[in-house]
């Protein structure tokens, strides 16, 4: 299993705060079969310039491989470094590709959870046209999103990619419901763990797919998985084409 979406790496954003509790989170990750795992620490172009995110980032990734136990006890992980974007309409202006997970073309975006920031499909057009393709985070957290869905369908008809967060199938069967009618519209594309600590959103891979199978079925729930391990390599995901969803005052029937 690949994780696309975590916090994992130290002193670095509001996730891990120390090595220790970095090495007890990927101890979870390993036992729950995660073998592909994307560092994806929080970027605002508001805050920070590339460079200065991208040096913090490569001290912070040094000082966590330092302490990895090796030999018999090593974990067989495939790491890549990427981010977590903050969406704002200047990405554009940025050298996109070096915010990308690894090698990849997919650039993990952030939307704000209080307001539809403007110009998301002029912004992911031009991201495009530079070969970035926008992978959204946690979809689940935009209330505008859960009350209008066409919103998510015209961003992945235009060529986005959506990740919904494995605690969010599991914490709440309202949400749950309302995530799966999103993977059944196939507006759903890889699911990862955004976890940020032990406590709080902990990986939680395993119990996720064991609950999509329950109620997807195992094809479906194979598919997402299987997408996490094409786009960590950068392959193409082999996706379908997306259904309107039915009008909002159906939406809950």
């Amino acid at each position: 299993m690949t994780d696309l979406h975590c916090h994992i790496l130290p002193n670095i954003d509001d996730g891990a705060k120390d090595v220790s509790i970095s090495l007890r989170l990927l101890e979870k990750e390993y036992a729950d079969g995660v073998r592909n795992i994307a560092f994806t620490s929080h970027f605002n172009s508001e805050w920070t310039t590339p460079d200065a995110f991208l040096q913090k980032r490569a001290a912070a990734y040094e000082t966590l491989t330092a302490a990895l136990p090796t030999g018999p006890e090593a974990m067989q992980f495939r790491f890549k470094l990427g981010c977590e974007v903050y969406f704002s309409p200047k990405l554009c202006e940025l050298d996109a590709k070096a915010l990308c997970i690894g090698d990849t073309s997919y650039m993990l975006v952030e939307f704000p959870t209080t307001h539809k920031p403007h110009f998301i499909r002029q912004t992911f057009a031009l991201l495009q046209e530079q070969g970035v393709l926008p992978l959204i985070a946690h979809i689940e957290r935009y209330p505008y999103v859960l009350e209008d869905p066409t919103l998510l369908y015209n961003w992945v008809a235009a060529g986005a990619y959506v990740q919904i967060n494995a605690g969010a199938l599991l914490d709440s069967p309202k949400l749950r419901r309302t995530l799966c009618k999103f993977i059944s519209w196939q507006l759903v594309h890889v699911i990862s763990t955004d976890t940020h600590s032990l406590d709080k959103r902990p990986p939680r891979m395993a119990e996720a797919a064991a609950v999509l199978e329950k109620e997807l079925g195992r094809e479906t729930a194979s598919k997402l998985l299987q997408n996490g391990d094409a786009l960590f390599d950068d392959e193409e995901l082999d996706v379908f084409t997306p259904r309107r969803p039915k009008k909002f005052l159906n939406f809950w029937m």
